[in-house]
């Protein structure tokens, strides 16, 4: 469907009035005309909206739905409050105030609570930059964290963008940590996490009752027929200029990666960092199924054959393979870890699959023997050479042959 026929689609579903007390809502006003949306409209408007959106990939690529949807729909409104349709002539230059616009260098900057500085008021650890909030600014935050996005257009895309960053920072953060304890609390925007002191934080305030159920109740103790659980959550803050953090010997790799430009960045740092991003998001999880499943996508972006297809049918036997080659260093190790991570992707299939499964923390000790591959890729020079998945594939094939 051409634009022109779309864009006169989407002037198809307002109406026009003069008097405002009958129509409801008013959307756009032109003159003594008011434009508003006819009652039976709505959900096949969103659908052109977003057919105009995605047909035009550089409008796409550059701007957010919000602004372009709101730039169609007053543009229609427009038209209909003159009686008028899109011709082809207009169809043409439609998106010309668009696509003339130049693309600038931006900084996006957001409060960022859960985390401290020790040792100074300013530190950057890869693309981000973590400082302590200065007097002149207005919000009431203790720190910040920025970073700086290219070829910007619009500044909805540049917080989308910098959000996802910011999202990652922390998931990278828990996977340095290596807590799985739900320990770890990094936020940003508001409502801040509520500093206590320059180490502490609380969190949140839980009540539970916990009532006995019993037929005959004269065999139960009574000091358990019903217990009332208070608890109010703290934590400590993580302390971003700690070297374990910033300069972690073990993952420092992770942040280099990261700040590495991603025409640069070979196939298997891609995985590298996307199975670390991963692992963090398991640990943060406070739901048990997403934790198994973030460290089951931890496991195929890390390991898997074909980059294109996560949870990949029959794949457990290679991925307990390439584990077990990286990590174990006796027969008798390989074995058991080829075996555990057997078991691990029966409960992970059960979960893809829909099947009954027995939910229980056991992801925390693979989230473990992740680590400890993607710090063995990272840093023993035995892997130096390996550029993507295929060299590591055949360094395994090597060592089975050579057993």
């Amino acid at each position: 469907m051409s634009l022109q026929i779309l864009l006169n689609e989407v002037l198809n579903k307002f109406d026009v009035s003069l008097n405002p007390d009958v129509v409801s809502p008013i959307i756009y006003k032109f003159d003594e005309n008011f434009i508003y949306l006819k009652d039976d409209s709505i959900t096949h408007l969103q659908s052109l909206l977003e057919k105009i959106y995605i047909d035009n990939k550089e409008i796409k690529s550059r701007f957010s739905r919000e602004e372009i949807y709101k730039y169609v729909k007053s543009q229609a409104a427009l038209k209909r409050s003159k009686n008028k349709f899109f011709e082809a002539s207009d169809v043409t230059l439609f998106f010309r105030e668009y696509l003339n616009i130049e693309p600038r260098r931006c900084e996006v900057v957001a409060p960022i609570s859960g985390i401290r500085l020790d040792h100074g008021k300013e530190i950057e650890i890869s693309v981000f930059k973590i400082k302590k909030r200065s007097p002149s600014e207005v919000d009431n935050s203790e720190y910040h964290i920025s970073v700086t996005i290219d070829e910007i257009y619009d500044n909805k895309i540049a917080i989308e963008l910098a959000r996802n960053k910011f999202l990652d920072f922390i998931r990278i953060v828990s996977f340095i940590s290596g807590r799985n304890d739900d320990s770890v609390y990094i936020r940003t925007g508001f409502p801040l996490l509520v500093s206590m002191t320059h180490q502490q934080m609380y969190i949140e305030s839980s009540s539970y009752t916990v009532n006995t159920l019993e037929e005959n109740i004269e065999k139960v103790n009574s000091s358990y027929l019903g217990n009332i659980f208070l608890e109010n959550k703290i934590a400590n803050k993580i302390p971003l200029d700690n070297p374990f953090f910033c300069e972690n010997e073990d993952f420092k790799g992770i942040w280099d990666i990261y700040s590495e430009k991603n025409s640069k960045k070979r196939s298997i740092k891609k995985r590298i960092l996307n199975a670390a991003i991963s692992i963090g998001e398991s640990a943060l999880s406070r739901n048990e199924k997403n934790s198994i499943l973030y460290t089951s996508m931890a496991f195929e972006i890390l390991f898997s054959l074909d980059e294109n297809a996560l949870f990949q049918k029959s794949i457990g036997d290679k991925l307990a393979d390439t584990l077990a080659f990286i990590i174990a260093n006796n027969k008798e190790s390989r074995l058991s870890v080829i075996r555990d991570v057997k078991k691990f992707y029966g409960l992970r299939s059960a979960l893809v699959h829909g099947g009954d499964a027995n939910i229980n923390k056991d992801y925390i000790y693979f989230n473990t023997l992740l680590s400890m591959a993607i710090s063995e890729l990272l840093n023993n020079t035995k892997y130096t050479g390996v550029r993507n998945i295929e060299d590591l594939y055949e360094m395994v094939r090597e060592a089975q042959n050579s057993y």
